[in-house]
This record gives C-alpha cells, structure tokens and sequence, in this order.
C-alpha cells in the first residue's frame, strides 16, 4: 500500500484508514460548483444529488443483494460503522451531524409485482435504491485556521454499487473514507483532500469498524 505523503498532525501514521493517493483514471465527469452550493455544502460537489437523512435511507430504500441472494452493505451500515469507528477514537470529542447525499436513483418492483404492466404499477409495487453515496460529518471540538477561515476536521466515505458486480457471488465490496480539514468529495468518486485516503475493501459492515481503527 501507498503512503500519502500530507499526512494529518493529529492522525498518527499507525491510524486504520489505509491510505491512497487518488488516480486520475478514478475522477470522471468534471462538474461546476456553484458559490452558492460551496457555501451551503462545502464539503461536497453536489452536482446531480440529492440530500437524504439516515431515516429516510432506512425506511424507504431496499437494500441490492448479489446474484446468490447475499446482502449488499447497506449504505446506512456503512454510514454507522465510519461514525462508530470516529467516535471510539476521538472519545470526548464533539461531533457535528452527519450529511449524507445520494445520486442515481435505481427502480425495482417487487416480486409480486414483476408481471404487471406499467400503468398497473401501484406506489407499493415499486421499489428503490441508490446506486451512489456520500457522507461527511465534522468534530466540532477540532479545529484550525486556514486562509484566514477556521475549518473543522471532517470525516466521512463514499461509495459507489457500480463497483461491484450484483449478478456475481458475494465479493469484498468497495469503500473510500478519507479525514482531513479540506475536503471535496463528489458522489462520482472524485475526492480532494489534504488529509487521509482510504480505500476498503470489505465482505462485512463489522470489517469496515475494524479496518477504519486497524493499527
């Protein structure tokens, strides 16, 4: 594995997140952000997303499994397991909410439901995911001034289920988390940031706890 060279002062080398560099072949469609949206959500291009809360996440979406009927890691899982991991290792720290956004929304029917036709289709018939997910959540408690501004330690993941391949058996499924003061993270997988990168890859919601606190 690749060591990042901008490593974080309050991180230390042992910390669990493996680190990466960014390839450029990872970073897809370029997008224009607005300084309206940078003021808003600074962490986050938000481009073609959407907001979602952890309640919504749960109640309305399915969660895609792979071709032998095994679960995917619910994006939800995923979310719990990164705030579980930060907040073990910055005890006593204060911790802001957490903002989760989503992108390709993916339509599904039912089983009972895969025979009728279109206009048939009632709200209960229907079904829906989303293939993309990104989050970010700040320790209120750390903080710095940069360019005459003060920012807060921000952490977060992103995910991606066109990574993987849903008509397969299980494999590790994909996962970034990265920490740092400047973040920039798109539901594209394109991520800036001047502190820690990594890249997981996991078979368990349990895994992505251990490898974020890993020494």
């Amino acid at each position: 594995m690749e060591t990042m060279t901008n490593e974080l002062t309050v991180i230390p080398r042992t910390i669990g997140m493996v680190t990466r560099m960014m390839d450029a072949v990872n970073i897809e469609d370029a997008v224009i952000v607005s300084e309206e949206e940078q003021k808003e959500h600074p962490n986050f291009i938000e481009s073609n997303t959407s907001g979602i809360t952890l309640e919504e996440l749960e109640r309305n979406c399915i969660v895609p499994s792979f071709g032998d009927n095994r679960l995917t890691i619910s994006h939800q899982k995923f979310i719990h397991q990164v705030e579980d991991a930060a907040r073990m290792y910055f005890t006593g720290e204060n911790f802001g909410n957490t903002e989760i956004r989503v992108s390709h929304k993916i339509f599904g029917r039912v089983p009972s439901a895969l025979t009728k036709r279109k206009e048939e289709l009632k709200p209960e018939d229907e079904t829906i995911y989303y293939q993309r997910m990104v989050f970010c959540f700040h320790i209120r408690s750390m903080s710095r001034m940069m360019n005459g501004e003060e920012v807060h330690l921000c952490i977060g993941g992103v995910r991606s289920l066109n990574e993987e391949n849903l008509y397969a058996q299980k494999s590790p499924e994909k996962f970034k988390i990265f920490i740092g003061w400047r973040v920039k993270v798109c539901s594209n997988m394109m991520l800036t940031n001047d502190g820690l990168t990594g890249r997981l890859e996991v078979m368990s919601d349990a895994d992505i706890y251990s490898s974020a606190l890993r020494q």
